[in-house]
């Protein structure tokens, strides 16, 4: 297993904007399926790390699609445009969560395809992802985009999440009454612990390896022209009494 630092943006990001480029979505027809094949993905990523950019905003047929690991939202003429859940992007949870802080703000948003002409003439472009949060787009291809600099709806849009964080963040503070509730899911969670210590100790310790028999679990078979000697009915799980060497 390997794990690295979370990387957030950091502050030089969130108040100058990001760089990305621009390229044709060639992956396979099932974006929205989050699977091991993401090959494309990777690839996508490394058309922006070859370029000294975040990320790579893609375009499919003419209609924006996402970026290799972020969505990508729009704001034009003072509405927030988002690209259609649909098999051709993955619907990140920091999407809906952009969604519903709008709603809740009064923001106008609404969610249909963006042609390509209309996402490079956009007021804003943002980024969303859960280690990215929100992140305004201020650098395309090479060339300075919306002004070069966050615009207003950003702004607003990336409070509303850190005033999310804030309130998160607070403690959460116990009843009294909830205290006999507590200790009673406490106490059923170690006892469900304990009943799963000793069934796998029984299935561990006690389960034989062949049969019942103490003398035939320290058997070792002979082998004979590449078959097994023990009989094959002490081998249910092998076919035929052949015997596979460890």
């Amino acid at each position: 297993m390997m794990s690295n630092p979370l990387a957030t943006p950091s502050a030089e990001q969130v108040e100058r904007g990001v760089a990305v480029v621009t390229a044709e979505d060639n992956r396979w027809h099932r974006c929205d399926l989050k699977t091991i094949s993401l090959v494309g993905n990777v690839l996508m990523r490394q058309l922006a790390a070859d370029a000294d950019a975040v990320e790579t905003v893609m375009f499919r047929d003419g209609y924006l699609t996402e970026a290799s690991a972020s969505n990508v939202l729009v704001v034009t003429k003072g509405t927030i445009v988002a690209p259609p859940k649909d098999e051709l992007i993955l619907p990140g949870i920091t999407y809906g969560a952009a969604w519903e802080f709008a709603q809740e703000a009064g923001i106008p948003i609404e969610m249909r395809p963006v042609t390509r002409a209309e996402a490079l003439a956009a007021d804003e472009m943002w980024l969303t992802s859960s280690t990215k949060e929100v992140i305004a787009i201020t650098t395309l291809d090479g060339r300075p985009f919306a002004g070069g600099k966050p615009g207003p709806f950003f702004r607003k849009m990336h409070a509303l999440f850190q005033t999310q964080q804030l309130q998160d963040a607070e403690p959460l503070r116990l009843r009294e009454d909830a205290e006999p509730v507590r200790d009673e899911v406490e106490g059923i969670w170690r006892e469900s612990q304990d009943t799963a210590a000793s069934a796998h100790r029984h299935n561990y310790i006690t389960t034989p390896a062949y049969s019942d028999s103490h003398e035939d679990r320290n058997h070792v078979p002979r082998r004979r022209g590449g078959r097994c000697d023990r009989p094959e009915s002490r081998h249910p799980h092998r076919s035929a009494g052949t015997c596979r060497q460890r």
